[in-house]
């Protein structure tokens, strides 16, 4: 009979911890955990923007790439891409224009689509 309130205490503080630790449990889209830049609007009129802004925006939910010295915030083309997601998520963080150039060369329907993804140019 002394084992049940024993099992109910024990089970009581496993919750009571868990409630307690999991707020402090790094998550994927916590900012605090994972650093994350934000584009301002002054990056939107061509400012300049810093390599390791680019490095830091290396995942789906923020993806930033170089393409010739221009950076371009190409999250948005993520899901969209006609080549797939990967297409896009293998150049995130990085420069890409050796990539995009061997895969697209000249491509005038490639060059407008990242015209409305320019944020600035490369630092």
């Amino acid at each position: 009979m002394k084992k049940i309130p024993t099992i109910i205490f024990i089970l009581g503080a496993v919750v009571f911890l868990a409630i307690a630790i999991y707020p402090s449990i790094p998550r994927k889209s916590d900012p605090n955990t994972i650093p994350v830049a934000t584009t301002s609007i002054a990056n939107l009129s061509g400012e300049k923007i810093s390599m390791e802004t680019v490095v830091l925006n290396n995942s789906e939910e923020s993806c930033y790439t170089i393409i010739n010295g221009q950076v371009y915030d190409v999250t948005s083309a993520i899901t969209s891409h006609p080549g797939g997601k990967f297409a896009i998520l293998k150049m995130c963080g990085i420069d890409s224009t050796e990539m995009f150039t061997k895969k697209h060369g000249e491509s005038e329907k490639a060059k407008t689509g990242l015209e409305d993804l320019y944020i600035g140019d490369l630092e």
